[in-house]
């Protein structure tokens, strides 16, 4: 049997390794306590030198182990250390790791019982030619430290190593399950079986006991009436897999697996054998001041947001996600590409060697889950290596011969061994590229990136900017639904990301998602929501700002048609653009007239009406004095026709003018004749800050946890006031601590930060921003799990 206990907290940390440290009276001045996940280095935010985030550190844990484990194989799992890792015990070297994957060491041999044990672990996350990483250009930061969870296991000598759940034939009626199970070691006179429950608890299947032969058992069974995993019901199922001697239960192992098909064919991708255009975003492992070293619910977080606020189907990692993410992926039914880190660096043999392993220790960690589609073989815009990318392919195929396999570049005339051809197409004229447009490309293709590096969106860059950026990916999702040469189209990106400084913005960022660093969206995250988002969506492109506003609002939605009301009277009724966007499932709506037949209560004729709406679009983007030809026309009739003169029409238009400040609108979206949301907008009043802490509880297992209060600064209507950069003041006591900095100021009219879990109790938080002041209270708990 196993007993796992998390070893997350109470870890020494210090920068630096000196050899003196395995002596049990060395001096660790200047080291500080930390948890797990750690990153070596907090981040300032903006402007950091990503140089003081790299290099070497120590960290140090005592762990007292029992006598009553005498006997036992002890083992220290570590689900991810940037970027090589070595493991001492008692100043023994026991193992080393490179790459970000997880790995284990077994520490059997040099513990001492009733002893108070001192594990040491260097890590150095700097640029080495034997461990694969961005390199020197790459777009992400390398962060250091110890970003995953660390547990210890005691093994009781019997035990079951590894366990691969395969589905053949999953859309048949009656679903086959073939499972490899893999043992620590041959164990005479054993059995294995395998029994099957469903999300209820419910067994559905069993499979027999078949007696041990050798270290690998393969199980074959079937459970009849199971439902598919797909992303609508994402149906899972749990594997118990059991090690018995006699009638004894020696040790068992659980797996979450799920029957569905999924295969990427020329032009399309079928799950279950439905055809389904993937249209997602790709994620970058990267948070605010704290890099990857984010905890359980935040990386969970991500999955649900991309899913469930976003719409979208599909995600591609930029690096190995934390197993929670992945986990998420599964329970939500949000697909996943799962590829590697690096971006055009390829380095040497020793680097290369590891590369491969880290694209096996990849696909073993995550090959039962159903959300996993294809796994990355290739460094992202990197140049062709035929002998590399042959062998991470068959690498990947080794450990998981059901998946197929991906590589992205950023050019065509590329060899591949991948079964999959992944394009980053940054072109903004042509999104498909034009051998796929000619079919000339005979093998599944994706667009892997789009709508990133090429336009990079700030959110507090000018409305027309947002706008664009906004369209540009509507325009590739467009573009993707009416190919039929194409599977899917993956943006860039959810979320922005950290940038070393001599790339990016050159402010350490890189600007490229569709919702900032916080995951606080964007206008462009409205090209997402709009069209796949399950409940009622409305965001207005404008807040119609004289200096900002283009003459046109758009109402990205998924309503039916939308309602324009200008205090309480109806302008009219707009419908989605379905003459340019006609495969998007909801088309933006253009909203161009704001005067609707208001005109007519002036004791205008029809045609002077019309005279002066054109007058009024024509004003609203030139100015009376700066009209073109037809315009003047338009002009004198009208002035002629009402007997007034220049000021008289000056006044006129600025009453009708939406940016007016006396012009109060309100826009309410329709869906089946029913008014399903609203948002209004034009009058610009007030300034309030509006401060939501996600819970007032922090709930801590195997680690601690944070949660993200989100600040936003709106107007009397709701609408965030897009320029408002107000300086924010935090304070904390008790339990809680703030990660990062406690003064910034707001960003685009927003914020956030993170507070983090220190203890068990009560603690508070202070905000001060726009001359108030409020006291979030706030319990944290944790909960009853064996520590060491």
């Amino acid at each position: 049997m196993k007993n796992v206990i998390p070893i997350n907290d109470n870890w020494l940390c210090k920068s630096g390794f000196d050899n003196e440290c395995f002596d049990p009276q060395f001096d660790f001045e200047g080291s500080y306590i930390v948890s797990v996940p750690h990153c070596g280095t907090e981040t300032d935010g903006k402007y950091f030198d990503e140089e003081n985030l790299t290099g070497v550190s120590t960290y140090v844990r005592r762990i007292f182990i029992p006598s009553d484990y005498n006997g036992s194989r002890i083992i220290v799992r570590f689900e991810g250390i940037l970027s090589y890792a070595e493991v001492y015990v008692n100043g023994i070297f026991v193992t080393s790791h490179k790459g970000e994957t997880p790995f284990e060491a077994d520490i059997t041999a040099p513990v001492q019982y009733d002893f108070d044990n001192r594990i040491v672990v260097k890590t150095d996350s700097g640029i080495r030619p034997d461990v694969p990483s961005f390199g020197e250009k790459g777009p992400a930061i390398r962060y250091g430290g110890i970003f995953r969870e660390v547990s210890l296991r005691i093994e009781s000598g019997e035990n079951i190593k590894d366990v691969f759940v395969r589905t053949p034939a999953a859309d048949s009626e009656i679903k086959p399950v073939e499972i490899d199970v893999e043992l620590a070691d041959y164990y005479p006179d054993t059995t294995v079986e395998a029994e099957f429950t469903d999300s209820s608890g419910h067994t559905v299947g069993k499979i027999a006991p078949k007696s041990v032969l050798r270290r690998t058992v393969t199980l074959k069974g079937q459970i009849e009436g199971a439902m598919l995993w797909d992303t609508d019901f994402p149906t899972l199922y749990s594997a118990k897999i059991t090690l018995r001697r006699k009638n004894a239960e020696c040790d068992f192992q659980e797996v979450k697996f799920g029957f569905r098909k999924a295969e990427f064919r020329r032009g399309a991708f079928y799950l279950n054998g439905v055809p389904k255009k993937l249209i997602g975003l790709n994620r970058f492992d990267s948070f605010a001041y704290c890099g990857r070293a984010m905890p359980e619910s935040r990386q969970r977080e991500d999955a649900r947001i991309i899913k469930e606020e976003l719409g979208c189907n599909v995600v591609r990692t930029h690096s190995l996600a934390s197993r929670d993410f992945i986990d998420e992926c599964d329970r939500l039914g949000l697909l996943v590409i799962e590829d590697v880190s690096g971006d055009g660096y390829v380095g040497k043999d020793r680097w290369r060697d590891a590369f491969v392993d880290m694209i096996s220790e990849t696909v073993l960690r995550d090959r039962n889950s159903p959300s996993v589609i294809a796994w990355g073989v290739r460094v992202n815009n990197s140049r062709d290596f035929d002998e590399l990318y042959f062998k991470a392919n068959k690498a990947a195929k080794d450990a998981d011969p059901t998946r197929q396999t991906l590589g992205a570049r950023n050019f065509m005339g590329s060899r591949m061994y991948e079964d999959i051809f992944g394009y980053n197409d940054y072109s903004e004229k042509r999104t498909l590229s034009r051998l796929v447009k000619t079919g000339k490309l005979f093998v599944p293709y994706i667009i892997t990136e789009h709508t990133g590096k090429n336009f990079p969106t700030k959110p507090y860059d000018n409305e027309s900017r947002r706008i664009e950026h906004t369209f540009r990916h509507l325009r590739v999702i467009e573009e993707t639904l009416k190919s039929r040469k194409i599977s899917g189209a993956i943006g860039m990106s959810f979320a922005d990301f950290d940038a070393a400084r001599k790339l990016g913005s050159g402010d350490s960022a890189n600007y490229y998602g569709v919702t900032d660093i916080f995951r606080m969206p964007k206008t462009a995250a409205a090209a997402y929501s709009s069209q796949f988002a399950k409940k009622p969506y409305l965001t207005l492109s404008s807040t119609l700002a004289p200096d900002e506003f283009s003459g046109r609002l758009y109402a990205f939605t998924n309503c039916d048609c939308v309602k324009l009301y200008r205090g309480e009277t109806e302008i009219g009724t707009f419908m989605p653009d379905r003459k340019t966007f006609k495969y998007l499932p909801h088309p933006p709506v253009i909203i161009d007239d704001f005067a609707g037949d208001l005109a007519q209560s002036e004791g205008f004729t029809p045609f002077q009406a019309k005279l002066f709406k054109r007058l009024l679009k024509a004003a609203r983007v030139k100015g009376l004095l700066n009209l073109g030809f037809v315009d003047k026309i338009a002009y004198t009739l009208l002035k002629s026709g009402l007997k007034m003169n220049f000021d008289d029409i000056s006044e006129l238009v600025d009453r009708y003018l939406p940016t007016s400040k006396m012009s109060a609108f309100t826009v309410e979206g329709f869906i089946g004749g029913e008014c399903v949301i609203k948002k209004s907008l034009g009058c610009g009043k007030g300034k309030r800050l509006n401060i939501r802490p996600e819970s007032d509880k922090i709930v801590c297992s195997k680690s601690y946890e944070v949660i993200k209060v989100e600040l936003t600064m709106t107007d009397d209507d709701g609408n965030v006031l897009g320029y408002d950069f107000s300086p924010v003041f935090l304070g904390r006591e008790g339990a809680v601590e703030i990660v990062g900095p406690e003064s910034f100021s707001l960003s685009a009219g927003r914020g956030a930060f993170y507070v983090k879990s220190l203890i068990g109790g009560g603690g508070s938080v202070t905000v001060v921003c726009n001359g108030e002041t409020e006291i979030l209270d706030l319990e944290v708990i944790y909960e009853s799990v064996e520590r060491l």
